[in-house]
């Protein structure tokens, strides 16, 4: 069997147009890139963590979010 692999730019109308196409068909294959979840996931109060430290190194500020 002989394949041919293709980047499609689906941010336009005419790359979304020939990838409906393409569906169509019965012997296209298509195959759509992995959006989920990463490796690593963080916490809720790990990301306030974060925000702090980037927030107080820009700005030079000891800003502290306090949970409600």
């Amino acid at each position: 069997m002989n394949t041919v692999t293709a980047k499609i730019d689906i941010s336009r109308p005419s790359g979304r147009r020939i990838v409906r196409e393409l569906e169509k068909k019965r012997t296209v294959k298509i195959e759509y890139p992995f959006v989920g979840k990463s490796e690593k996931t963080y916490s809720l109060d790990e990301v306030f963590d974060m925000g702090e430290k980037i927030i107080n190194n820009y700005f030079g500020t000891e800003l502290k979010i306090s949970d409600l």
